[in-house]
């Protein structure tokens, strides 16, 4: 994983149309150490496979650890296509549910004058499987988003060293974590 520095944001707008940016300064790979002043700064982590987060931190003088639990890009991209598809599946089962209940059939082949029969439609049958479906997609895909997200914290029980006001800016650590 990359940690690096936000050094600048920028959006644009025109009419309907909204353009955001971000920039920033790779400042190492996990896991390392590196030095900033003190003062409020946004950190950025980012990598092949790690979905990206960035956090501010109003850091202090002194040692100061973060701990970055990554999560998987896939897990959450997975997530969000199977919640997408949950939705579907609700609105496709209510619409079956409260429409096209009933089908009219046509007897020609007894009676020439055709009387019509109506019977319970084969779609009206199928909302509940989509309904079911769709609501445990739309939450377990809730969920799978929530599991890949990548967080970065201060090291818990961690305290900043306090040095004096003269003295060399920040060094942080960057721990490394991965559990499943």
């Amino acid at each position: 994983m990359t940690v690096a520095k936000v050094t600048d944001r920028m959006v644009a707008a025109s009419g309907n149309i909204v353009v955001s940016g971000i920039a920033w300064k790779d400042l190492c790979y996990s896991p390392c150490t590196f030095k900033l002043d003190p003062g409020l700064h946004e950190l950025m982590i980012y990598g092949d496979g790690v979905t990206s987060v960035s956090k501010k931190f109003e850091l202090k003088s002194g040692e100061q650890n973060l701990v970055v639990k990554p999560g998987s890009s896939a897990l959450s991209t997975g997530g969000a296509w199977l919640a997408a598809f949950g939705i579907i599946s609700v609105v496709v089962g209510g619409m079956f549910l409260f429409l096209f209940t009933k089908t009219t059939n046509y007897r020609c082949d007894i009676d020439n004058s055709c009387p019509e029969e109506q019977v319970e439609s084969s779609t009206h049958k199928l909302a509940l499987p989509f309904l079911i479906g769709g609501a445990v997609g739309t939450g377990a895909g809730i969920w799978m988003v929530s599991a890949g997200r990548t967080s970065i914290e201060p090291e818990q029980g961690a305290t900043a060293l306090q040095r004096p006001t003269n003295a060399a800016p920040n060094v942080l650590g960057l721990k490394y974590s991965r559990t499943w």
